[in-house]
């Protein structure tokens, strides 16, 4: 059930109900058995997306698709807190880790957006409900707006023609934790992914840049991936990577948050 509480959109004059986990996964549920319905799921980073959406994807034909734009990159699977092999064998997971950090051609939105266009044709041609999921609220837009820099006309009026023939209904569910929860869980998980292999992963990403003669100030900004290769080369202590990453992932949070509340109307917001 909904816990009473609301949130006031202003941008858009629009108050949405509040829900718990339980009330969230049913409803999203009961959409899903109209086939005809594309399920988006996003949040601010360590809101808990991929085991909501793991959840939901176990109750119903289901594939997941990530739409996180630093979860494409393949070789940092630590450090962007991508799921795990055993839990992408349990349910179709796509768009995770498949994109070289060292590619010259920087992985950018119109990339993703095409290709999320080819998983979701795929799955409504195979009846399984596609399940959205990621916290870069940019690709969500495009996909439920339209790629703004498809410069013809008759493009963007063909993409919206084709997801409004495949998809009768847009479900959108907003995981939004309460700040301090979500700050602890941020703390949390950076300790937990640099004591799992995060710096390891950068090591020997540095090793195969240098072997390539790749730039290391032409990697992708993803959030602690200079700042480890500043720690292996002596410019920052283990503590002070530590303290750095959490404020940069706190901080990017709340940009999450002001880009969720301007840009985008869910149909429920889960407070997780």
């Amino acid at each position: 059930m909904t816990d009473g509480r609301k949130f006031r959109f202003i941008s858009h004059d629009i108050t949405t109900e509040m829900c718990t986990t339980e009330h969230a996964l049913r409803y999203l549920c009961a959409a899903a058995r109209d086939k005809e319905t594309i399920l988006f799921i996003y949040g601010e980073t360590c809101s808990g997306k991929s085991d909501f959406a793991m959840k939901l994807a176990n109750m119903f034909p289901a594939c997941i698709i990530n739409a996180d734009s630093t979860q494409v990159y393949k070789e940092v699977d630590v450090l962007t807190d991508q799921p795990s092999n055993s839990i992408k064998s349990r349910k179709s997971h796509y768009l995770y880790g498949f994109y070289d950090v060292l590619n010259k051609k920087r992985f950018c939105v119109a990339d993703w957006f095409y290709m999320a266009l080819e998983e979701i044709s795929y799955a409504s041609e195979n009846d399984v409900t596609p399940i959205v999921v990621g916290g870069t609220g940019l690709y969500m837009y495009v996909l439920l707006h339209g790629l703004l820099s498809a410069t013809k006309e008759g493009v963007r009026q063909l993409i919206h023609k084709g997801l409004k023939e495949r998809y009768k209904k847009v479900v959108c569910a907003w995981l939004h934790p309460d700040r301090r929860f979500l700050y602890d869980k941020i703390n949390y998980r950076t300790s937990t992914i640099l004591h799992n292999g995060a710096i390891e992963e950068v090591e020997n990403l540095m090793k195969r840049a240098y072997n390539s003669n790749f730039p290391l100030e032409d990697i992708p900004r993803i959030i602690g991936l200079h700042d480890i290769i500043k720690h292996l080369q002596n410019e920052l202590s283990y503590t002070q990577l530590l303290e750095r990453m959490q404020q940069k992932t706190r901080n990017y949070a709340k940009r999450q948050v002001t880009w969720f509340s301007h840009k985008m109307i869910p149909d429920i917001i889960v407070k997780v």
